[in-house]
């Protein structure tokens, strides 16, 4: 069976297509991470006190991470068949974020082709 070489890129900076459950946690975790490292780092340098220097990183950092969250869960939706427009359940207050984490990292996607892209297990 042929491998598909993954595309960082589009995996973390485009909305269109699908992934499957594995992918999204791998992001999800590895994004904490970053995050973790990031305030680690941070707190080190600020003496846990806020610096402008603190403050300058986390504005740049911490949005680019928020997109990849965003568009890695838009695409678990698309694998889902459904709209991305579903992420919106993730800002409904404890129904939502346990609707969001079930269908999102609990759930298989479609099998096949749907309308959002090919299988990514195919």
């Amino acid at each position: 069976m042929p491998t598909k070489k993954l595309n960082w890129k589009d995996l973390l900076f485009s909305y269109k297509g699908r992934i499957n459950r594995a992918v999204y946690w791998m992001v999800t975790l590895l994004s904490a991470l970053a995050v973790l490292i990031l305030f680690g780092i941070l707190t080190a340098i600020g003496q846990g006190q806020e610096s402008m220097t603190s403050i300058i990183v986390a504005i740049i950092v911490l949005p680019i991470i928020s997109w990849i969250e965003f568009v890695c869960q838009i695409k678990r939706w698309h694998d889902r068949g459904k709209s991305g427009i579903w992420i919106l359940f993730s800002f409904v207050p404890i129904v939502g974020q346990i609707w969001v984490l079930v269908e999102t990292y609990m759930m298989k996607g479609d099998e096949g082709e749907n309308k959002y892209g090919p299988d990514p297990l195919a």
